[in-house]
């Protein structure tokens, strides 16, 4: 199954200032003036707001019978969610592939609260990108290939599943 946890925004939350997701950081940024991106300046508005285009999975990356999950709030897709639920109840995997942004915050939170649950995580290192930079992109898949998940690209995990199904099939 492919799962898309992802956050949209209700009109409630950004009327009564959650539209950061409580977020320490983030909040002393937006009152200080203070951008986590070396690009770009800080933005106060609240993004993936209920009906816009940002709130909304690329169609590319969609196909009808993929799960959407919008109630994600913190980088964690786990917390707060009905990830773990449809995981172990409803799918019973033990192994998820993960992708997304940023790979510095969601994608590293959610690659260890996955092995934490005792879940293998693989990390698509060709599927994740970081919108601070470079540097934080690498680090953090450094970080989790040495603590609790592998780092594959695409081409990699295509290899490692026919070699896995050519082993069953014998």
């Amino acid at each position: 199954p492919i799962l898309h946890t992802y956050t949209v925004r209700r009109q409630i939350e950004i009327d009564n200032g959650f539209f950061n997701a409580g977020i320490q950081l983030m909040q002393a940024g937006i009152r200080r003036k203070i951008s986590q991106l070396p690009h770009a300046d800080v933005s106060p508005l609240p993004d993936r707001v209920e009906g816009s285009r940002q709130s909304q999975v690329i169609d590319s990356l969609v196909a009808e019978s993929d799960l959407h999950l919008t109630t994600k709030r913190t980088m964690d897709s786990f917390q707060y969610t009905e990830l773990d639920m449809l995981l172990f109840r409803v799918f019973n995997v033990d192994t998820v592939l993960l992708t997304g942004i940023n790979t510095d915050t969601c994608v590293m939170s959610t690659t260890f609260s996955a092995a934490n649950r005792g879940l293998k995580p693989v990390v698509v290192s060709d599927c994740v990108a970081s919108t601070r930079g470079r540097d934080s992109h690498d680090m953090a898949l450094e970080l989790m290939s040495r603590s609790v998940a592998w780092v594959l690209d695409v081409d990699e995990i295509t290899e490692k599943l026919a070699a896995h199904e050519q082993g069953s099939a014998a």
